[in-house]
């Protein structure tokens, strides 16, 4: 039986980032078949990976057709193979530098993908079960290289009872190419079979090292939601990954306690300077301390290293359920239930998104909404005109060859006596009322950047009334001042 004829997937060139300050800390890699790819699926690898520290993903039996899902939050789609009944794809963390080096020809029986991570290769491997291994199949990488993936070849070597010609094949390749066998007995299978009631291990990780390089390690995690086969994590000790930057906290509005953040601007304005006699100055920066002291006991503000859209404490309770899930019953319904609860919060969250979107200022957020969705690319085309090309010639147009000095003098006159007389509209030369200032204020547009003071457009929004009152007296007078 010939196996399933699939199309080649795209090969990528390289990650445009490259890794910052670094220590040797070692680099974490894990592979996992995953007998099919989902969205929700894809949140429990983006947890299982932010858990483990692992920098690069190496996934077999994905059945996808296209890149379309293919998107992991903090990872580059380093190379993919597509196919509807196998297919494999290769994610490496944007902070760390990589290129694609090869991968396995069309039509070819063993799916594989070489990406070049630093100095060592990374080939992750599938060969489906139809098909034969031979000592040729697998491709021929300089050290150090870690090849890992599901073989589905059977040896003794590896914990099975018996071995096969496919599992033959393997180890004298093994032999030929000085690869290490990274398998120890005492870790748990990484596959059972629902249909036979046997545990096995088809999912290998091998590694070929210079004589004086540490020898990488291999670790069997718990079980994966609807997938028969375990994760597992290989070490690399040679490889370095970046040293993670001092998070930077944010204030979360999503859960913000409004009636209680307008409560204690209102208690705490009392002590607010008289815009009137107070330096400008020290009364505006009292004001901000209002501000962010009424927010910080009223506003949840933090950070979350492993931060995953969707991802809440039910979640991992339920994963942890799934991980200590005794009978093969118990498996399935904790993994329904993670998988569910993933889709009901992604769909909420979809559902907020859709209704949050709003014309009447702007239309930037649905546009994103809509590329992201399509996939299209709004990178904007570098104009060939530069700025300074446009003013020179905008410069040029403004000056006449043959000019009358004395008119062009009589007119700049006349045109500074307009500009400097009072409106005839007494609403455009009239002062602000703190009835306007108090309406733009209720009118600002949340979710935009603060400035240099801290001061989010949500916090002028929510104060209290004698916050916006005291607010406007001051612009009142700061704008009497300076004239």
């Amino acid at each position: 039986m010939s196996p399933t004829k699939r199309r080649a997937g795209r090969l990528r060139t390289g990650g445009r980032a490259t890794i910052p300050t670094v220590e040797n800390r070692g680099l974490s890699v894990l592979q996992l078949n995953v007998e099919g790819l989902t969205t929700a699926k894809l949140e429990v690898l983006r947890h299982l990976a932010d858990s483990n520290g692992a920098a690069v993903l190496l996934l077999q039996e994905t059945h996808c057709t296209s890149d379309n899902i293919l998107k992991i939050p903090g990872f580059h789609l380093a190379g993919s193979i597509y196919s509807k009944q196998h297919g494999v794809a290769t994610f490496v963390r944007t902070e760390i530098s990589w290129s694609a080096s090869s991968q396995s020809p069309p039509g070819s029986n063993i799916e594989w993908l070489v990406t070049k991570i630093q100095e060592t290769s990374v080939i992750n491997v599938y060969k489906p079960p139809p098909s034969e291994l031979s000592t040729t199949s697998l491709p021929s990488i300089t050290a150090p290289a870690i090849y890992a993936g599901d073989f589905n070849c059977q040896h003794t070597d590896w914990g099975y009872n018996y071995t096969t010609p496919n599992g033959v094949a393997l180890s004298e390749w093994a032999s030929n190419t000085d690869a290490l066998l990274l398998y120890d007995p005492k870790e748990p299978p990484t596959f059972f079979s629902a249909r036979w009631n046997t545990s096995t291990n088809p999912d290998l990780a091998f590694a070929t090292c210079h004589s004086n390089d540490p020898i990488p390690v291999r670790r069997v995690l718990d079980r994966f939601p609807r997938s028969h086969h375990r994760p597992s994590i290989i070490k690399v000790p040679s490889l370095v990954e970046p040293v993670p930057g001092k998070p930077v906290k944010r204030w979360n509005f999503r859960k913000a306690n409004w009636e209680s953040y307008a409560e204690e601007t209102e208690r705490i304005s009392a002590g607010l300077p008289d815009p009137g006699t107070a330096d400008l100055d020290t009364a505006y920066s009292a004001y901000c301390q209002v501000l962010l002291g009424a927010a910080k006991k009223s506003i949840p503000r933090g950070y979350n290293r492993n931060y995953i859209p969707g991802w809440d404490e039910e979640c991992s309770h339920l994963l942890c359920d799934h991980q200590r899930a005794s009978s093969r019953e118990e498996v399935d319904v904790t993994a329904a239930a993670l998988l569910k609860k993933l889709d009901i919060t992604r769909r909420a969250r979809w559902t907020e998104v859709v209704e949050s979107i709003d014309f009447t200022h702007s239309s930037r957020k649905a546009w994103q909404t809509i590329n992201q969705l399509t996939g299209r690319n709004t990178t904007p085309h570098s104009c060939p005109v530069t700025a300074n090309a446009i003013a020179s010639q905008l410069l040029k147009n403004g000056r006449f060859p043959d000019a009358d000095k004395a008119f062009a003098r009589l007119t700049s006159r006349e045109v500074s006596c307009i500009s400097g007389a009072a409106s005839v509209d007494s609403n455009l030369s009239g002062e602000f009322t703190a009835e306007e200032l108090s309406e733009a204020m209720s009118k600002l547009k949340s979710g935009k950047s603060p400035g240099c003071d801290n001061i989010h457009p949500e916090f002028v929004i929510h104060q209290s009334t004698t916050t916006s009152g005291w607010l406007c007296a001051f612009y009142t007078l700061s704008h009497a001042t300076r004239d």
